[in-house]
């Protein structure tokens, strides 16, 4: 305390006699003790100001620390109003379980935005190209995208008919007229018929009321059912000019009926590879260009007839 304390003023010889000098030493004492006095207040308002600051600087520390956690939160999951349009997007477009937007899930726990698909019941009527004559088993068209497309297929090709032309007897014996009625028990989704070489010869007129015929009664039997009729399908050579006015009784006889008529054009011309050797009926491998052609012109149709199934009871 010694840098507070006023230096003394000389005293008189004698010890305890004050004379004036003594005095005015005492007077000028006086303030030495009040700027003391004042020093020490100082000193103690500092003390206990620097244990007040000591005391509440953990709690000022962790005031600041929660303060820097929500903001590094707020950065972390920024709400409606830091939010991007790009943000609000996907948070929206996430898949959930419960279809609320934003909540994600698992692939396994989401549930199918579509039903199960049904087999597509199906009914193909034709020669014996449709049919695979020469082959296995399995390895005409129909059955080829059967095989893809998980159809119920019902397969009535016969060898040697067509829509005037008699069948092979050992086969159906029928024409398509015929096949048709037969084929009234089957409930299809789709119906499938083509033209065929086979009536090569016939009248123009008798080969259109014939196809006209078979086609109505399709409508007839299987109202809910879609209707396509193919143009015929021909090897690898030239293709003959009555290929052409057969695919015109086919095409009149579906926009008479409301049916869909398919030109599939000549997969096979040009590739005597695909062809066996009466160069009459396709290979196993033209069998597969085949089916790939038409699987290719039919999806309009089948995805029309599957849409209609699925409305069915």
């Amino acid at each position: 305390m010694k840098h507070f304390r006023s230096k003394p003023r000389h005293r008189s010889a004698r010890t305890g006699d004050r004379g004036p000098a003594a005095d005015a030493g005492s007077i000028s004492l006086r303030p030495s003790r009040g700027r003391l006095t004042a020093a020490l207040s100082v000193i103690a308002i500092g003390v206990i100001g620097a244990s007040i600051l000591a005391y509440n600087f953990p709690i000022s520390s962790q005031l600041s620390a929660a303060a820097g956690s929500s903001t590094a939160l707020r950065r972390a999951v920024p709400g409606p109003a830091t939010s991007t349009p790009r943000d609000i997007h996907e948070a929206q477009t996430k898949p959930s379980v419960t279809g609320t937007p934003g909540v994600s899930a698992t692939p396994a726990a989401i549930a199918p935005s579509v039903l199960p698909a049904v087999p597509l019941r199906v009914l193909t009527i034709g020669d014996s190209i449709m049919k695979g004559f020469g082959l296995e088993p399995g390895q005409a068209w129909p059955e080829l995208i059967s095989q893809q497309d998980g159809w119920s297929l019902s397969a009535l090709a016969c060898n040697g008919a067509g829509f005037l032309a008699i069948g092979a007897a050992d086969d159906c014996d029928s024409n398509f007229s015929s096949i048709v009625k037969g084929a009234s028990a089957l409930q299809p989704d789709l119906v499938i018929i083509e033209g065929s070489s086979n009536d090569f010869g016939m009248s123009n007129s008798a080969l259109l009321e014939s196809t006209v015929s078979a086609v109505s009664d399709l409508q007839a039997e299987f109202p809910r059912a879609k209707i396509v009729g193919l143009s015929a399908v021909w090897g690898d050579t030239t293709v003959p000019d009555e290929i052409a006015e057969i695919n015109s009784q086919v095409q009149q006889a579906m926009a008479q009926v409301g049916g869909t008529y398919v030109d599939l054009g000549q997969p096979l011309s040009g590739h005597p590879e695909l062809m066996q050797g009466d160069d009459v009926h396709p290979t196993a491998a033209g069998q597969r260009v085949l089916a790939a052609a038409v699987k290719e012109a039919l999806i309009p149709a089948t995805q029309a007839a599957t849409v209609a199934a699925a409305g069915q009871p």
